[in-house]
Order: C-alpha cells, then sequence, then structure tokens
C-alpha cells in the first residue's frame, strides 16, 4: 500500500497563463490571472485574483493556440469601464524527476533538482524514510513497492535509482523496462549494475536493448568530487542535459549559439 506525502503540484500539461498587467476598471486588478488549457478549459489560482469570464472570452482564441505552442501574445481588450491590458503566455509542463531511494544523499539530489526546474517526486521502499520534511525540495513523498515504480512515470519522468539496495534497485529496474521514461540513472559501480543483469537473466529477465540505451550508470557527469553535494551536482547536471538533449561537454567546445531559439508571438 503506497503512503503519500504530496504537496501543491504546478499545472499538469501545457496551459497558457493570461495575466492583467495593466488596467483602466476597478473590477480587474494588475496581476489577476487565469489558466487556460488548449481545449479552452479554465481554472482559477486563487477566488481572489481571477480574471473575469467575460474578460477571458475575449482571448479565448489566442490563449488557447498559445497553450498549444507555447509561446506568448499581448492583447488590450476594451470594457465598459476601461482598457485592460493581458499578457498571454504559454507554458510547458515542468519535467518531472523520480528519485528511488531515501538515504541521506538523496536529499541533496531533490534540492538541485527542484532548483533547476523539475518537479520531484521521492519514492522509497521503507515507509519509515517516508517523511516529507527529510526532502523539502519534492513535490510528493512516497512508500511504494518497487515493483510499483512504473504508476509514477511517464514519457516525461526522468528516474535515478539510489536506494543502496541490491534486490531494490532490481526489482525497480525490471519493472521501470516497459516505461516510456526517458532516462534511467543506476547509482553504483558498473560492476554492480552487471551483477543485477545477470540476475536478472537468471530470473528469465532479458532487458529490451531500446531500454538499456536509456540507462545511465555509473550515473552522472564526470565532474570529480565524491562529496554528496558533488555526486548530486553531477547526477542533476546529466538528468539536465539529457532533457536538454545535450551531451553535457563542456561549452567551449560546442559550435554555434549555446542556448536554443525561442520564438515570441507580439500583440496586434
Amino acid at each position: 500500500m503506497q503512503r503519500r506525502h504530496r504537496r501543491v503540484r504546478r499545472p499538469r500539461g501545457r496551459v497558457a497563463l493570461v495575466t492583467a498587467v495593466e488596467s483602466e476598471t476597478d473590477d480587474v486588478q494588475p496581476g489577476d490571472r487565469a489558466v487556460v488549457s488548449p481545449e479552452g478549459d479554465r481554472t482559477d489560482p486563487s477566488a481572489r485574483d481571477t480574471l473575469p469570464d467575460a474578460l477571458l472570452d475575449e482571448v479565448a482564441e489566442v490563449a488557447t493556440s498559445c497553450a498549444r505552442s507555447g509561446k506568448t501574445a499581448i492583447r488590450e481588450v476594451e470594457t465598459d469601464g476601461g482598457q485592460v491590458r493581458l499578457f498571454v503566455g504559454g507554458l510547458e509542463p515542468p519535467a518531472e524527476l523520480l528519485v528511488f531511494g531515501g538515504q541521506p544523499d538523496t536529499a541533496p539530489v531533490v534540492r538541485l533538482a527542484r532548483d533547476v526546474g523539475f518537479e520531484v517526486t521521492v519514492a522509497t521502499a521503507r515507509g519509515g524514510l517516508a517523511e516529507p520534511e527529510r526532502f523539502p525540495g519534492a513535490e510528493e513523498v512516497v512508500a511504494v513497492n518497487p515493483t510499483d515504480l512504473p504508476g509514477l512515470v511517464d514519457e516525461r519522468t526522468h528516474v535515478v535509482l539510489m536506494s543502496h539496495n541490491l534486490i531494490d534497485d532490481e526489482l525497480a529496474l525490471e519493472a521501470l523496462a516497459d516505461t516510456e521514461a526517458p532516462y534511467v540513472g543506476l547509482m553504483g559501480p558498473r560492476k554492480r549494475f552487471e551483477e543485477i543483469r545477470s540476475d536478472l537473466e537468471e530470473d528469465g529477465v532479458d532487458l529490451p536493448e531500446s531500454f538499456l540505451d536509456r540507462v545511465a550508470t555509473p550515473v552522472g557527469l564526470d565532474l570529480g568530487g565524491g562529496a554528496p553535494m558533488e555526486i548530486a551536482l553531477s547526477v542533476v547536471s546529466e538528468v539536465l542535459a539529457v532533457e536538454n538533449d545535450r551531451e553535457g561537454g563542456r561549452l567551449r567546445d560546442r559550435e554555434g549559439p549555446i542556448h536554443g531559439e525561442r520564438t515570441h508571438v507580439t500583440g496586434e
């Protein structure tokens, strides 16, 4: 049975955030906002600062377009009380990181991953370690059997296995082989991974090559250092590089721009 401690999550899936930036009417204050889905569904961030439906109706088309594309736009709407200037920004869903472990070295990984923008879930096979105060950067802390980890994973979820328990990691690795996780990092030396593969093969389990291509072990980039924070930086750096489709090399050796291009839609 899973034991969960959940925090408030950011909106899942693509959405557009519509925000009033200037207003001549008392009915709308700068900062009032609403979230619009690609299908046009609306979510109120809070009861105090919600934009009126009539105003959202005026920008419904551009809001759904920005939600689908991730682009931005500015629109000015005339109301009975005066003009309202709205910023419409498409938001991509955050990439997710599932950390399987509960030992002290898990916390620095969680903190750094959160700081660089990942939505982090901590899963542990030990219920006594599933305390949210131990991982203040995590949106969710879960006590779960390793075989149930696929229920926490989708195509945007990167996974780091650092339970330091050979059996737990073996069960987790086998379970994750049927998921679409783009990255699975396994803590420990390469010899440990080969031992896990050998044990699985003896049990008649062959990990598919398509999955093995996504497994990183030893986990992390070669940054040197062995302190917990240094290891965490190495691990999170590799996850971030995979998420951004980069190799993690030195920027001085890279040709061309170092950042991807961003496209914006301006107001009419």
